[in-house]
């Protein structure tokens, strides 16, 4: 019976994956409130429950109550992964012969959009750092270069750092590539392939 095999799969996860006591509850609750869901689409109880229910259809079926219920996508996936896990024990113990959770798929995540600032919370926000300190210039560029250029923080805090002396080693090396480039175009312009000589 499905309910005596949770038993001994909620078991499995805590002696032998050594599972934390929060995760094993999450297991439990996900994979009962499932359990109960399958007796009540076969109209029989938890406890009678045999490893043939368990379907992808019912699987779907539970998903879509989940749904009904208005439970998020990410809460839905999350039960959808702990039946994969069930299912997959079931398969280990020739309990089960094919995964019923294979052939459905996980709900989407929301795609909500970030929260911006307003014109004035903007304005107070780069008027906050004191000009009068190199900290407060340095804050303050960042925050414009943020504003600017809408960098995320992992992507500014990755940037190498460009003091004088690289800039001008960069435009140096710039200007050296370009005056080849400009060579290999004159070059070849002449009939006879050679650099222009100039008097």
């Amino acid at each position: 019976m499905l309910k005596e095999q949770l038993r001994e799969f909620l078991a499995f996860l805590r002696y032998n994956r050594n599972v934390s006591p929060h995760t094993l509850r999450a297991y439990e609750t996900d994979l009962s409130q499932f359990l109960e869901s399958l007796a009540s689409s076969e109209r029989c109880q938890p406890s009678q429950l045999r490893a043939a229910h368990f379907t992808a259809d019912h699987v779907r079926e539970f998903l879509g109550e989940l749904h009904q219920r208005g439970n998020s996508r990410a809460s839905a996936a999350r039960r959808l992964s702990a039946l994969r896990t069930f299912a997959r024990y079931l398969m280990r113990e020739d309990v089960l012969g094919d995964d019923p959770t294979a052939l459905v798929g996980a709900p989407k995540r929301d795609q909500t959009l970030p929260a911006h600032l307003g014109l004035s919370d903007m304005d107070r926000l780069l008027d906050a750092p004191d000009a009068a300190t190199p900290a407060g210039r340095r804050d303050r560029a960042i925050l414009e270069l943020f504003y600017a250029s809408g960098l995320r923080l992992s992507e500014l805090v990755g940037r190498e750092p460009v003091g004088p002396r690289r800039a001008r080693a960069r435009k140096r090396q710039e200007g050296t590539a370009g005056a080849v480039q400009s060579l290999h175009r004159q070059c070849a312009s002449n009939d006879d392939g050679r650099p222009p000589v100039h008097a």
